[in-house]
């Protein structure tokens, strides 16, 4: 995947992220966020969410 396309869809998830009005959401956000789980694990679960 090209920069400028991997940089399209993290803004479009940090914009996804901050329009949720639900604190579980950006609770499951968060926990994905942290190291253990990767980086293909983090984008793999936002993706689903959408």
């Amino acid at each position: 995947m090209g920069t400028v396309a991997l940089e399209a869809l993290q803004n479009e998830v940090i914009r996804e992220v901050l329009n949720v009005r639900d604190i579980s959401v950006l609770k499951k956000v968060k926990k994905m966020l942290l190291p253990e789980g990767g980086a293909d694990a983090v984008a793999e679960e936002v993706l689903e969410g959408l």
